[in-house]
C-alpha cells in the first residue's frame, strides 16, 4: 500500500510540474500574441485590450487621455520603389522611434499596415499636439537609405481626446478622420479632431 501511495505522490508531483510548465508556455504565447512580429511593439490586439481598459478607467475627475492614429506617408511608394524589405525596415525604424520616445505612461502599437496608434495619458489636446508634432518631426529626421538613395519618411496623424461616454470605435473614428484631414491638407502634419 505504501508503494502505491509513493507512486501516486510522485505522479501528482509530476503532473503539477507539467501544469506549471504549461501555464508558463500559455503565458508566453499570450504575451507573444500581443506583439507585432515585424516591429516588436504591441499589435492591434494589445491596443484593443489597452484602449478598452483605458475607457473603463475614464471618469470625469481623472486625468485626460488622447488617442492618436499615425500613418507613414507615401508608404506604397517606398514599397514599389525600393521593395518590401525596405518598407519593412521603414516600419521597424518608425516603430522603434515612437516606442523609444513616448513617455512611460503612454502606449504605442502597430495597428496594421503602415498605421500606428497611441494612447497618451494625462495630457490635454494642446500638449498632445506638441508631443505628437515632436514625434512627427523626429521621424522626418530619420536618415533612411535604400539602394544608395536617401528615403524621406514622414508621418501624418490625427488625434482626439477620449471622453467618458466614448466607445473605442467612436474615438478611433474621430482620430482617423483627423488623420484623413492631415493627409488631405498636405501630409507630414498632425490634426486634432
Amino acid at each position: 500500500m505504501r508503494t502505491v501511495t509513493v507512486q501516486m505522490q510522485a505522479r501528482v508531483a509530476e503532473l503539477e510540474q507539467e501544469a506549471t510548465l504549461l501555464r508558463g508556455q500559455l503565458q508566453d504565447e499570450q504575451r507573444l500574441s500581443m506583439i507585432d512580429a515585424l516591429t516588436k511593439i504591441p499589435n492591434r490586439l494589445a491596443y484593443e485590450k489597452r484602449v478598452a481598459e483605458a475607457l473603463q478607467g475614464i471618469a470625469p475627475s481623472t486625468q485626460p487621455m488622447c488617442l492618436a492614429v499615425l500613418d507613414v506617408d507615401h508608404f506604397k511608394k517606398v514599397n514599389d520603389t525600393y521593395g518590401h524589405r525596405a518598407g519593412d525596415r521603414v516600419l521597424q525604424a518608425v516603430a522603434e522611434w515612437l516606442s523609444n520616445r513616448v513617455r512611460d505612461s503612454d502606449f504605442v502599437a502597430r495597428y496594421g499596415g503602415e498605421e500606428f496608434v497611441m494612447l497618451l495619458s494625462g495630457i490635454a489636446n494642446d500638449d498632445a499636439l506638441r508631443l505628437l508634432d515632436e514625434l512627427r518631426e523626429g521621424v522626418a529626421n530619420i536618415r533612411f537609405k535604400s539602394r544608395g538613395d536617401s528615403v524621406s519618411i514622414t508621418l501624418s496623424g490625427g488625434f482626439t481626446a477620449l471622453g467618458t461616454n466614448d466607445s473605442a470605435a467612436e474615438a478611433f473614428e474621430r482620430a482617423d478622420k483627423a488623420l484623413y484631414r492631415a493627409k488631405q491638407t498636405g501630409r507630414n502634419r498632425i490634426v486634432a479632431s
